[in-house]
């Protein structure tokens, strides 16, 4: 069973401008990337719906970027259990909540937010 990573910024506004909430497979989970003293990126690789055409008609897959605020030093931590509720997947209902805002829910202690989730053009 396909285990899936779910983030909230907060409640949906449908403005279009970012997404606020997304369940990626974990699978599409490329790394993880030290965004500064107290903040942490999790890069996931693109998925079908998130592909967009360039100008000369091929297909220029996207990426997504969630940002994650976190307690100043507890990176290291934080990744750790993402990276156990990932592996442990298998075992549970495939619904892994890392971080709602919108609920105060968050898979760590060190998690405060979700500051941002991005489409982010890898064209």
């Amino acid at each position: 069973m396909e285990n899936y990573l779910y983030f909230a910024t907060g409640a949906p506004n449908d403005s279009g401008a970012n997404e606020e909430v997304v369940m990626i497979p974990a699978s599409r989970l490329t790394h993880f990337e030290i965004a500064g003293t107290a903040s942490l990126d999790l890069w996931f690789e693109s998925g079908v719906s998130q592909e967009t055409n360039i100008g000369d008609g091929d297909i220029s897959p996207n990426h997504t970027r969630v940002n994650l605020v976190i307690t100043a030093t507890t990176h290291k931590a934080v990744m750790q259990t993402i990276a156990s509720a990932i592996s442990d997947g298998a075992t549970n209902d495939g619904f892994t909540v890392i971080a709602d805002g919108e609920n105060s829910v968050f898979i760590h202690s060190g998690i405060t937010a979700c500051n941002a989730i991005e489409i982010i053009d890898a064209s």
